[in-house]
């Protein structure tokens, strides 16, 4: 039983289920049967489906269990509008209320208990960004962090890679992360390729905390992305999509795709 039940409400469910134990609606079932527990517009689609069900040898025992296994599962699954939420940054606008990228961000940090993945393009001021974060890492020596950042080459810039890799992690450990203890810092090397048909880069922006919420946005992880700029994301409350993400950069650093940010900035594979 799927479709036509899943459209019944929670109480007309109830109704159903309590008839169908205290032998009130019985087989064969028949659209006046049903009209008698459920008064809906569904009901000769209802009688349909329980007397197709009842033929196959389910009893009026056997339909109410079924009936209140999806109840159950209807309850442990969140409405999406109740399971998604609209992240903006920019001006606000009457008659709105989305919630403010700088707001979500820092209570996602602040907040982690056992894990946190950060994908980001851009860094700049990112001590500021990262304190929540930082504090809750030198505090707990079980909460797990993972960062999957891009480090860029400039426009004509022939200098090696290996001395930009070096910069890039000289300038993120001194200036941009405020921590005692230091995350993990993964990298796509062929960001820094001196061919620019070989040269990617890590465009991903987006945050995954505990296994459980996703904020996937536009905003770099700069103070005017999150203070300033028009900026839109959503802010996701999933394990299966929370695990995707995290799974598809697991994997990524597994098959040596990524590659360890080592605090001298040089090359090291990721493990």
């Amino acid at each position: 039983m799927t479709s036509v039940i899943d459209a019944l409400s929670d109480g007309d469910l109830a109704a159903l289920v309590d008839a169908l134990r205290s032998g009130r609606l019985t087989a064969p079932f028949s659209t006046a049967s049903v009209q008698a527990v459920y008064r809906g517009k569904l009901a000769s689609v209802v009688a349909d489906e329980l007397q197709a069900q009842g033929s196959l040898g389910a009893t009026g025992r056997h339909l109410a269990w079924a009936l209140e296994r999806v109840a159950t599962a209807r309850a442990r699954t969140p409405a999406a509008e109740d399971a998604i939420s609209l992240v903006w940054t920019g001006p606000e606008v009457e008659g709105t209320a989305n919630r403010d990228t700088r707001v979500v961000v820092q209570e996602l940090f602040s907040t982690a208990r056992e894990s946190v993945l950060i994908a980001g393009f851009a860094v700049y001021q990112g001590a500021r960004l990262f304190e929540p974060l930082a504090s809750r890492f030198d505090a707990d020596p079980n909460l797990q962090v993972r960062m999957i950042l891009d480090i860029q080459r400039r426009y004509g810039d022939s200098t090696d890679a290996a001395a930009i890799v070096r910069e890039f992690a000289d300038r993120f450990w001194n200036q941009e992360w405020p921590g005692k203890r230091r995350p993990e810092v993964f990298y796509d090397p062929r960001s820094v390729e001196l061919s620019a048909d070989r040269r990617a880069s890590m465009h991903v922006k987006c945050i995954v905390v505990d296994g459980v919420r996703s904020f996937v946005t536009s905003a770099n992880l700069t103070e005017a992305a999150h203070e300033r700029n028009f900026e839109l994301g959503v802010l996701v409350e999933s394990r299966v999509i929370a695990n995707s993400i995290v799974e598809q950069f697991t994997t990524l650093v597994s098959a040596g795709h990524l590659l360890r940010l080592a605090a001298s900035g040089s090359h090291k594979p990721g493990v």
